[in-house]
């Protein structure tokens, strides 16, 4: 166990080496404030956790498997109380190191530790290291998503500071991965078990990192106070990203010209297609399938709901008519409620005709008031969804609100408030989304509207910033989000988006794009990640593999220079070559090339040795043994050496025994002389039995399998068939791709998993999740036998259509169903 070089916190003033950044004499006190309350902040965070690890490692201890391991959470308390101090100055010695490398210091671009190594470099420290990397960067994932509005003031204000042009939330100081860096490095003094690691990041981001909100409240504060951007609000393009056509100086509540131009179009005027070489005059009208051009087809298929909802709106002004397939009959709050399709007509239907009608702007104003009614904290998660209907019903109640009369809502607003309806309907019935998802994308209902009146573009523009981002959502949840279970901090992310739009959204269209930018380079990152960690993992398995595979042909080595001995291998001997000279063996196999000979000297030194231990009858033998002795003891005491991690004393009393042989060997007699019996000659039954099981695997495995003739001993066709099939099916996993997808039960659920490797020397197949932790090992036996089981079976991922693509095809089938009775009565 080591310790910190120094106990002193170091001062921001201190000379480093290297460029350094200039910093306004201004400026100094403020920043040296700032780390004054971050580190006040996180020491009694840091007390907090300290004071909890007893209580924790005890409940811990209560449920450990094994008394070894309840062993293991007593000693690290015992250890951990007596290092806690030494923890505590080395956490604030980092802490501070952290923040003046981040003022003055160069900035690291390699923080993430995602280099790229070798299998033969990834050993079990550097392994460890990397669980270890991978369990900070969650940890401060989600710490980021959770602290995201707090993170991104503090990165302006920063980068104010620093005269940077743009601050990155991981390079400001006390980022929280910065954080949970320098309490690993703290912990590092100790020499702790894995688990226990584990159990105490488990704690950290508990009572630290979670507790961070505390900290960036307080330095934003602070730097408000300081008058650093006292204004700055998370949306702040709006003064620099508006919609074309719009002044900077334009008051954001009144619309912009090209705005204007989109809400005076009547919906009546339909959304020209781009041209397309294959459309030509004798096109038959309306939507088609077979639309090459995405923007044409997107178009073709807005005009044709849009006729169908005007060839239908008396028809929805006057019954309720359920949507096939847009209905949920379980909600994700566990209500059973049935959502039928209902117009807004018919929410509006007790008006006089001879009014006039609502303009689009009294409908877009009455969704502000809405809007602002649903305004909370960004990190205050949704309780439940937003019901269609219900938001229909309170539209038109706040649209009567200051109206003497109620009047009616304009046909073309009606149809853009219904087809926005069932395109939320659709969300809320979609079977791939998470729950948890749904409830939170329901609620963007409100904006969305507001949008659609504004920009028809979003039906028929793949490239709208505000439908790539519901569609990116909506695809991460499905992607990342298992079983409603979010590891990823996913579902925290699309929450904090949404709650965004609700909070900040007016009349700014491109507000989309900074969001969709933002969540887009989330996602990039967790399957950069994924991709890093499964490569890593694969690596690692297969440093394992081979590990295993050398083990394994060392074993063979010496068993094969053992059956060759004509005489009975003493005791001493024997372990010296199965323990020792196996380790040799292992070692340089695994350094062996085609140039490289120490892995067939260090074969040859095996059988030299037994040679020296062989009596020595004639004259000549006992000299050439006498001449040959020195020379052979010092072979064998280098290649030990080589290995590393042998002392010099330890060696010497392994050699010790082989010398005794060899003094024996010279003394031999004739009669004395102790041949060794047959049977240690070749292999036993027993043995051919082991190696017959061990490589079971192998010619299962193999694709020359073929169903054996078994009508002499079974007489069942059933059982035939089945041991058929599963030779059948051993074939074709045996054949299957490294990337196929397959979903295993667990317990009561189902999980997807990918198959990332498979070993040709243990014949195991390594499954993956989707973010590329190693997460089920199985034999081909095993695998079968899930399938057979009904516990196993491929899994297809669905095809990545958008989601808005999905639900303007259903909702235009829907509409075509419903005209099938009407053309029945004409």
């Amino acid at each position: 166990m080591t310790k910190p070089e120094n106990n002193k916190i170091v001062d921001l003033a201190s000379k480093q080496k290297g460029p350094r950044r200039q910093i306004e004499p201004r400026f100094e006190k403020l920043l040296q404030s700032c780390r004054q309350i971050t580190m006040n902040h996180t020491a009694e965070m840091l007390t907090n956790l300290f004071n909890n690890i007893d209580d924790a490692f005890f409940a811990a201890a209560d449920q450990a498997e094994t008394n070894s391991i309840q062993t293991i959470f007593f000693d690290a308390m015992r250890e951990l109380r007596m290092q806690r101090a030494s923890i505590e100055r080395a956490f604030h010695q980092h802490l501070a190191q952290h923040f003046e490398n981040h003022l003055y210091g160069p900035q690291n671009q390699n923080s993430n530790g995602f280099e790229d190594i070798t299998a033969d470099q990834l050993n079990l420290v550097q392994q460890e290291e990397f669980e270890q990397t991978v369990l900070l960067t969650s940890i401060a994932s989600r710490a980021v998503a959770k602290n995201n509005e707090a993170l991104y003031s503090l990165s302006q204000r920063f980068a104010l500071l620093l005269k940077a042009e743009r601050l990155p939330i991981e390079k400001i100081p006390f980022a929280p991965v910065s954080i949970a860096e320098c309490f690993a490095k703290a912990i590092s003094v100790v020499a702790l078990n894995k688990r226990i690691k584990k159990a105490l990041f488990e704690l950290f981001e508990l009572y630290v990192m979670s507790e961070l909100a505390t900290v960036y409240e307080a330095l934003n504060d602070r730097l408000i106070e300081a008058d650093i951007l006292p204004n700055i609000r998370y949306s702040k393009v709006k003064s620099t990203i508006t919609s074309r056509g719009q002044s900077s100086s334009q008051p954001q509540n009144q619309p912009t010209a090209k705005q204007a131009e989109t809400e005076s179009a009547p919906l009546t005027t339909k959304v020209s297609a781009p041209t397309s070489p294959q459309t030509t005059a004798d096109s038959e009208p309306g939507y088609s399938e077979s639309t090459a051009d995405p923007s044409q087809k997107a178009a073709t298929l807005f005009n044709a709901i849009h006729d169908l909802l005007a060839d239908y709106r008396d028809i929805f002004s006057g019954t309720s008519h359920p949507v096939d397939g847009l209905s949920t009959p379980q909600l994700a709050t566990g209500s059973a409620v049935n959502r039928p399709f209902r117009s807004i007509h018919q929410f509006n239907a007790d008006v006089d005709n001879n009014t006039p009608d609502y303009s689009t702007t009294d409908v877009v104003d009455a969704l502000n008031t809405l809007q602002n009614h649903a305004q909370r904290p960004l990190t205050e998660p949704f309780p439940k969804e937003q019901v269609v209907n219900e938001l229909k019903e309170e539209l038109v109640a706040t649209l009567s609100q200051g109206h003497e009369h109620a009047q009616p809502i304009a046909s073309n607003d009606a149809d853009i408030i219904d087809l926005v309806g069932m395109l939320f309907d659709f969300i809320l019935d979609e079977q791939t989304l998470p729950d948890k998802a749904k409830v939170i994308l329901s609620h963007l209902h409100t904006p969305y509207l507001k949008l659609a009146l504004m920009d028809k573009a979003l039906f028929t523009l793949h490239t709208h910033p505000a439908r790539r981002l519901l569609n990116t959502m909506a695809q991460a949840a499905i992607d990342w989000v298992e079983n409603n279970e979010d590891s990823h901090g996913v579902i925290d992310k699309i929450q904090f988006t949404v709650r965004t739009i609700l909070n900040e959204f007016n009349t700014d269209i491109e507000f989309f794009e900074l969001l969709f930018q933002e969540f887009d380079q989330f996602i990039k990152q967790l399957e950069r990640q994924a991709e890093i960690i499964e490569r890593r993992t694969v690596e690692a398995e297969k440093g394992h593999d081979r590990l295993q595979a050398a083990k394994e042909e060392a074993k063979q080595v010496i068993q094969q220079a053992i059956a060759s001995f004509k005489f009975k291998v003493p005791q001493p001997i024997h372990h010296f070559l199965f323990s020792l000279w196996h380790e040799v063996l292992v070692f340089h196999y695994l350094r062996k090339d085609d140039k490289h000979s120490e892995w067939q000297k260090a074969q040859d030194l095996a059988h030299e040795l037994l040679w020296s231990i062989s009596p020595k009858l004639t004259p000549g033998d006992k000299n050439l043994l006498r001449q040959s002795q020195p020379h052979l003891i010092n072979e064998l005491r280098q290649f030990i050496l080589a290995l590393g991690g042998h002392q010099e004393s330890y060696i010497k009393e392994a050699m010790r025994p082989l010398v005794s042989c060899q003094r024996a060997a010279l003394n031999a007699i004739e009669e004395e002389v102790i041949h060794s019996p047959p049977s240690t000659a070749t292999k036993s039954a027993q043995e051919k039995e082991e190696d017959i099981t061990k490589h079971e695997e192998a010619k299962t495995s193999s694709a020359a399998v073929a169903p054996q003739d078994t009508s002499d001993d079974i007489s069942d066709p059933e059982a035939v068939e089945a041991i058929e099939q599963s030779l059948s099916l051993k074939e074709k996993l045996s054949k299957i791709d490294y990337g196929t997808w397959f979903s295993f039960k667990v317990q009561d659920d189902w999980i997807r998993l990918k198959l990332s490797w498979y070993s040709n020397t243990t014949f195991h197949y390594m499954f993956v999740d989707s973010s590329g932790h190693k997460t089920m090992v199985k034999t081909l036996s095993e695998l079968v036998e899930d399938f057979q089981s009904n516990k196993a079976d491929f899994y297809t991922l669905p095809a990545k259509t958008p989601l808005m693509d999905r639900a303007l095809e259903k909702i235009h089938s829907f509409l075509k169903r419903l005209s099938r009775p009407k053309k029945s009565k004409e």
